[in-house]
């Protein structure tokens, strides 16, 4: 297999050989660490300013997410309790229209007992046949046979 040169593909560099009387000597590729900056005071209160202007930023944020959650939960709460109203009323129109298509069908059976047009026009004629209006009431009767039998003896 091939080794990639040092430096590439995160392969590590070499180390490098010194010839030291023959013999050879591993030196370490480390880098040498960079020299510390001297900070002055004011640099420091600087960035503990920013600093603390930041820490304030964040904590302001987190508690406006957390303002933000509670919302949430709480509008979550109200459409879960609309939705339960929701459901119920839904449940009730079902029973009402269940109610209202037993009652057609009750109504439905009832007229199937009505007689029908034929059956009325049948009976209109023998009505117009038999014209009850001329029909005599007991009374009628007994009070012209009463009449009849007075004439028939007071002649």
């Amino acid at each position: 297999m091939v080794e990639p040169p040092p430096g590439m593909f995160g392969a590590k560099p070499a180390p490098k050989e010194e010839k030291k009387g023959g013999l050879f000597v591993i030196k370490s590729s480390k880098p040498k660490a960079a020299p510390i900056p001297s900070v002055t005071p004011a640099e420091v209160a600087a960035l503990s300013g920013r600093l603390r202007v930041i820490e304030e930023r964040i904590y302001n944020l987190r508690r406006k997410s957390q303002v933000t959650d509670q919302n949430m939960l709480m509008h979550n709460k109200k459409i879960a309790g609309n939705i339960r109203d929701l459901d119920s009323d839904i449940k009730e129109l079902r029973m009402d229209i269940e109610d209202i298509r037993s009652v057609m069908q009750q109504i439905i059976s009832e007229m199937k007992k009505f007689a029908s047009r034929n059956d009325v026009d049948i009976i209109k004629k023998y009505v117009d046949l038999w014209e009850p209006l001329n029909f005599v009431t007991r009374n009628e009767v007994d009070k012209i046979v009463r009449e009849k039998i007075t004439e028939i003896h007071g002649k």
